[in-house]
């Protein structure tokens, strides 16, 4: 299933970013030397023969030559002015995931109130908000699917249902909306709420008396008191609060049901899957586009030495940087460490006898902190044996977040990709991690980094 995410994704960012893909594939043979099992961001483009080992971060719209050398942005300096670290420039350059995702912020949704209709605990961590229609057969078709996620994520979502009916194409949705409201006063709102749901093919086609009696008969199914539900309907109780309803939902952009939103987003469901996964995926999404920064801070000193802590689910292992050869890039990751980038983020991409790769929060390898940092490819380092930490990346001068570990020589690499460090304890721990192939469509999770800590030696 997470393979196939991976092709939402990509789905994704081309239905948003309304451009074309560009890809970093070899162009030449003397290319292809270089980049056979290159880690890169995965590219959306599947990968070839020559390149399935690839360590990529895998990257829609990759840089073209312009953007690889557009100006780039100083890093702000420690504060010590005489530091020989105070006036460096960084070759960090913004590179936003905003600016590929549009996703909708749905600020015009009005909050929770008590008076909604809702199911969960308030203290979710994820809430749903749904805007239905009851003859609407997308929503018909979306409510067993809402309900097994509440019983798949239990005390985790929390469900809130919204009336939207769309008089001007389906003539009994305001009607059956105040049905639910009748059934609400007798206390069975959601029970009522699940029939219309299950049974539209039998009253959707109806004419209005022949739906009224037809809900009249559901209310006696559910053993309501059918006299007070038919009197709520003849006089209309709830016909203002309906047209409220579309008003409100009108102001709110809304254009049709079912509308969904996600923790404050509009939920793309022609893009994404409605299911765990598909939720899964798209909250890891929200967590890229609100943790982005135009550049890393400085919080190295590239005099100094340090050491990253890795911690996993496994176990530990130590990293000790190389600020002296990639002084850029070890900051970047510094900072990420700082910011909690790779808390519970997962190692998404590991081949045996080859390398382990982390460092997206979306679990995909498309994800980036929202800049890019150049590359710094020294002759004083090289991947000559197991335990090499490099960035990953997409192409010259696209290093980001994500990161791999080498199993084993891999000196076809060199030229590509910026070492930061190399594992100096706990390299059982890095080689036990689990195997997985995201090309494979694996249907688990891959082990999870609970935090790197970057320390002074």
């Amino acid at each position: 299933m997470k393979g196939f995410i991976s092709i939402i994704f990509a789905c994704l960012l081309l239905l948003t970013a309304c451009g074309g893909v560009s890809s970093t594939s070899p162009s030449s043979e003397e290319d292809v030397k270089a980049s056979v099992d290159a880690p890169t961001e995965e590219s959306v483009d599947a990968p070839t023969e020559e390149s399935v080992d690839a360590p990529t971060e895998e990257s829609v719209d990759a840089p073209t030559e312009e953007e690889v050398e557009k100006p780039t942005a100083t890093m702000p300096s420690v504060d010590d002015s005489t530091s020989p670290s105070a006036d460096i420039d960084v070759a960090c350059r913004p590179e936003s995931i905003e600016d590929v995702i549009k996703l909708s912020p749905s600020e015009d949704i009005p909050d929770v109130v008590e008076d909604d209709w809702q199911r969960g605990n308030s203290d979710a961590r994820i809430t749903i908000i749904e805007y239905s229609d009851f003859q609407c057969p997308g929503c018909s078709g979306v409510a067993p699917v809402l309900k097994e996620l509440r019983e798949d994520m239990g005390d985790e979502m929390r469900y809130i249902f919204r009336h939207y009916p769309l008089d001007s194409i389906h003539e009994l949705a305001t009607i059956a909306s105040e049905a639910t409201e009748a059934a609400g006063e007798q206390e069975t709102f959601w029970e009522y709420h699940d029939m219309l749901f299950e049974k539209q093919s039998e009253w959707g086609h109806l004419s209005r008396e022949e739906a009224i009696e037809m809900f009249i008969g559901y209310a006696e199914e559910l053993e309501l008191d059918t006299d007070v539900f038919e009197k709520v309907l003849e006089d209309g109780k709830y016909t203002n609060k309906m047209e409220q309803a579309v008003e409100e939902a009108r102001n709110a952009g809304l254009t049709g049901t079912p509308s969904l939103i996600l923790n404050g987003y509009m939920f793309p469901l022609q893009q994404v899957p409605l299911n765990s996964d598909g939720i899964s995926f798209f909250l890891n999404i929200i967590r890229l586009i609100e943790n982005q920064y135009d550049s890393p801070e400085q919080v190295i000193d590239p005099t100094k030495e340090y050491q990253a802590t890795v911690t996993t689910e496994n176990g530990e292992f130590i990293i000790d940087l190389f600020p002296d050869t990639a002084p850029i890039n070890v900051n970047s990751f510094a900072f990420l460490a700082q910011q909690g980038w790779y808390d519970d983020v997962t190692f998404h991409r590991v081949l045996p006898g080859f390398m382990a790769q982390g460092g997206d929060p979306s679990g995909t390898g498309m994800g980036w902190p929202g800049y890019r940092c150049d590359d710094e490819v020294s002759l004083e380092r090289g991947f000559d044996k197991a335990g090499m930490v490099a960035m990953a990346n997409s192409g010259p001068n696209t290093n980001s977040a994500q990161f791999f570990i080498t199993y084993g020589p891999t000196p076809h690499l060199n030229d590509g990709f910026t070492i930061i460090g190399e594992v100096v304890s706990g390299k059982e721990i890095v080689d036990a991690i689990t195997p997985r192939d995201p090309e494979m469509q694996p249907d688990f999770e891959g082990d999870t980094i609970i935090s790197i800590v970057v320390t002074e030696k």
